[in-house]
């Protein structure tokens, strides 16, 4: 609008100049006039169109400003968020650093191909190398090779189901040379995004087969000292089935091992039967029983006089299975020291040969 009316005064301003010079001064003087209030004119209208694009660009930038504001306190709400995540990732990660630097367990994690990613502190305890010796290593390496085919079996399977978890014992070799016996629980979180491995938690278990070892033996042993033992040694469990039936009882008592075992103890007279469940409730409280007389009927129905000695047998958990008992008679009676004897190592050992043939239910024994 403005770019017309300075148009418009530019022609008139010709025009003026065209006129006789009298009317030329006439009309110049008001034209200058006009000319003034037309400047001042536009001056205002200049410093409207200038205020209005002042306050658009001050509510703009306003707004813009109010728009910042927002986005600052969101993101100084999501740093204060990111931060406690990261404080509390350190010190979970903490903590499962001292958990594992301190657990007895061996901590292993596997990649799809089964070399080792990771291996847990106690790797030194058990096997003897420090954790960086065996990483990249293939896993089956120190297998013992009896057990190598029947890991990889199983590890081969496992690989092949997402989340499954398998139990194994296995063998695998020390640095100084010898076999250290391993219970291993494997899971495998291959599919896991976090993980993508398997995992491995084992401990050492050497001592205890060394010991299952140890007592398997001392169990053969007690077993040829029971059977060939001159002195009838009978064992019963809590409900007085024969479990125990060496050769001098078979010859003492008349009864094979065939008949009896599995069977009722024969030949405690009517009499003593009262006694006998005396002796076996103080056997289930613990008690040992040291030469007590009794009487005993054979198979041919004669009645012998003898000397009993007895122990309870307890199983691993020290619950009362049963009782072993010697005899002998009268004349024989000083000579039992020896039988004795083997009846104190049977009394310490807790998960002896002839528990194999007890087959009481468990909630009887309690």
């Amino acid at each position: 609008m403005i770019d017309s009316v300075l148009k418009n005064w530019q022609a008139l301003q010709e025009k003026i100049n065209q006129l006789p010079p009298a009317q030329q001064q006439f009309l110049k003087s008001r034209v200058e006039n006009f000319s003034e209030l037309l400047q001042a004119l536009i001056r205002s209208y200049l410093t409207i169109v200038n205020d209005q694009k002042n306050q658009n660009i001050q509510l703009k930038l306003r707004q813009k400003t109010a728009e910042m504001i927002q986005l600052e306190a969101q993101l100084e709400e999501e740093h204060s968020l990111h931060k406690k995540a990261n404080q509390a990732l350190v010190k979970s990660e903490a903590r499962l650093q001292t958990f594992l630097k301190h657990s007895a367990d061996l901590v292993t994690i596997l990649e799809a191909d089964r070399r080792i990613r990771y291996h847990s502190p106690a790797i030194e305890e058990i096997l003897g190398y420090k954790a960086e010796e065996r990483i990249g290593k293939v896993f089956g390496e120190l297998l013992h090779p009896d057990d190598l085919p029947r890991v990889e079996f199983y590890l081969k399977n496992l690989s092949e189901s997402s989340g499954d978890v398998l139990m194994m014992e296995y063998r695998k070799l020390h640095k100084d040379g010898y076999w250290v016996y391993l219970e291993a629980v494997v899971k495998n979180l291959l599919d896991d995004s976090s993980i993508n491995a398997i995992v491995i938690n084992s401990r050492d278990i050497t001592r205890r087969k060394q010991a299952e070892a140890g007592l398997k033996e001392t169990s053969h042993i007690l077993q040829a000292l029971i059977k060939v033992s001159p002195f009838p040694i009978i064992g019963i469990t809590r409900e007085a089935l024969v479990m125990v039936w060496n050769d001098a009882a078979e010859k003492v008592f008349g009864w094979s091992e065939t008949e009896l075992l599995g069977n009722a103890l024969p030949g405690v007279p009517e009499e003593e039967k009262e006694s006998f469940n005396d002796l076996l409730e103080a056997q289930f409280k613990g008690e040992v029983i040291l030469g007590v007389p009794v009487r005993r009927i054979r198979k041919d129905g004669s009645l012998l006089e003898l000397y009993l000695s007895t122990t309870p047998i307890l199983d691993v958990e020290g619950k009362f299975l049963g009782s072993l008992g010697i005899f002998s008679d009268v004349t024989d009676h000083n000579k039992i020291e020896d039988a004795l004897q083997i009846m104190e190592a049977t009394k310490n050992l807790k998960n002896l040969f002839w528990v194999r043939y007890v087959r009481c239910d468990k909630d009887d024994s309690d």
